[in-house]
């Protein structure tokens, strides 16, 4: 997103503005479609009369595979990223909702970490109400992160491409695998240390 946005800002401050609003906009409206999604499917399994215990034990589970699906580097995700062409055909603030909605729907773009996915499903299977406000307040800090990193970047891009980069994402899987793994035995903890559950 930076490698879009950086560049616009250091062409017209005001397309890069446009674009980020609208990016900032549409994370917000793809978070509360994602959330709304993951809030229904958490609040018909608790419907079901699931207990309590049972949804952590789906959980543990959930932050194992992910844990250990990090760990080996192989973070669950569709393998896109949005599509490129769009720079030339859309409008800056059009452009940055298209990407925006993208970015905020979560499941349609690359991830560096499974720790979204962990947050969803264990608020889906906890506390789904909380999705409603969890996700688009995720989604919206995820934009103003890329703002904030499109301002200091601006035209220079090339610290987007280095060598390490592929090293530096390694390293976030595995400090991501490790807490969803140690998230886990937590979780473990709380399940046995509370055996009405």
């Amino acid at each position: 997103m930076v490698g879009v946005s950086g560049p616009m800002f250091a062409e017209s401050a005001a397309q890069g503005r446009r674009f980020m609003i609208g990016l900032t906009l549409g994370s917000l409206a793809g978070g509360v479609i994602l959330a709304t999604a993951a809030a229904v499917v958490g609040i018909g399994l608790a419907r079901t009369g699931l207990p309590l215990g049972a949804r952590l034990v789906m959980l543990i589970g959930v932050a194992l595979i992910l844990g250990l699906a990090d760990l080996a580097n192989r973070t669950p995700q569709w393998f896109r990223q949005v599509p490129q062409r769009l720079v030339r055909e859309l409008s800056p603030g059009t452009l940055g909702v298209v990407y925006g909605v993208d970015l905020g729907l979560i499941v349609t773009t690359k991830k560096v970490t499974s720790l979204w996915w962990l947050a969803i499903a264990g608020l889906a299977l906890v506390s789904p109400v909380l999705l409603v406000i969890a996700v688009p307040v995720g989604a919206v800090a995820t934009s103003l992160a890329v703002w904030s990193w499109s301002l200091r970047v601006k035209g220079d891009t090339a610290c987007l491409f280095r060598k390490n980069q592929r090293n530096w994402i390694t390293q976030l899987r595995l400090m991501s695998g490790t807490a969803m793994i140690v998230a886990a035995g937590l979780f473990v903890v709380l399940l046995v240390g509370h055996p009405l559950m």
